[in-house]
């Protein structure tokens, strides 16, 4: 190889370098805050591929295999918000059929969680921001359904996320 094309192959080599380090250079912001971050957190209630009906004669019922374990809301720097969505049906429009948001670590109800309707065809329902509603510590969350009393009409949950949002 002349002369030429030895120093031409080791310009372009060089150029190719600094190309490929340029474009993995990640952006920069203030101390701490470099790199990229998500504005929307989605925690998925698992439900195994398939929806969660309400027994008979059951007024409510914990879905315990459908957990976010050891979750604690002070972990996500920047959250301001917090939405429970699900998408649940009842099968009788004169009752309710509803799903909340348990800790399960209090054995207690994340206040304003609850979302209910008495619509036959599946609806996704949104709860308000909950931020507020959790405390600053770890815990074990569930979703809970129920309906308005013990007859044998039914209902359906079939999808429940927990969506944390930054500014």
């Amino acid at each position: 190889m002349g002369g030429f094309m030895k120093i031409f192959s080791f310009y372009l080599s060089f150029a190719l370098i600094s190309i490929i380090f340029i474009s993995c250079q990640l952006p920069t912001g203030p101390a701490g805050k470099d790199g990229v971050s998500d504005k929307q957190i989605r925690f998925d209630f698992d439900f195994n591929g398939g929806g969660y009906l309400l027994p008979h004669r059951s007024i409510d019922d914990t879905i315990e295999h459908c957990q976010i374990i050891r979750f604690n809301i002070a972990n996500y720097v920047g959250v301001d918000s917090v939405i429970f969505v699900a998408c649940i049906s009842c099968y009788d429009s004169t009752k309710y059929f509803a799903a909340s948001i348990i800790n399960l670590t209090d054995n207690v109800e994340i206040q304003n969680s609850v979302l209910k309707t008495n619509s036959y065809n599946p609806i996704v329902l949104s709860s308000t921001n909950l931020f507020h509603s959790f405390p600053k510590k770890e815990i074990d969350l569930v979703v809970r359904i129920s309906k308005k009393d013990t007859s044998d009409f039914d209902g359906l949950i079939e999808k429940a996320y927990l969506f944390l949002y930054r500014k």
